[in-house]
């Protein structure tokens, strides 16, 4: 999962991406180029399911079904334990949240690096 979101990553294909769900209380989800929540790179991945939590914040894997996942990923912007065991964790927020507590539907990924 890691390597897939870096790959994504290396290739800027985050840049300019919208959040288009924005769930007050819940999670904040990009990752679709089309910002309709139905897009993806081309390809799927393996659920790579750990036993991390949905503490805040985390990023998922965000995914429509099993082994379904691709570019689609989430923040939780509070703790998610209906989503623990389930959705892949690969990552944690580091550093100051402020920025994150004001992200709305709609706001734009201005470029991700490693």
């Amino acid at each position: 999962t890691v390597a897939n979101f870096l790959r994504l990553v290396d290739q800027h294909y985050f840049d300019g991406n919208r959040w288009f769900r924005v769930v007050p209380n819940g999670y904040a989800q990009a990752g679709d180029k089309s910002g309709t929540g139905t897009g993806g790179p081309g390809w799927t991945i393996r659920d790579e399911v750990n036993r991390e939590r949905f503490v805040m914040p985390m990023l998922g894997m965000a995914r429509p079904g099993a082994d379904m996942g691709g570019s689609q990923w989430f923040i939780n912007l509070t703790t998610l334990p209906d989503r623990d065991g389930d959705y892949t964790v690969f990552g944690r927020v580091t550093g100051s949240y402020n920025g994150l507590a004001r992200v709305a539907q709609g706001d734009v990924i201005r470029s991700i690096h490693r």
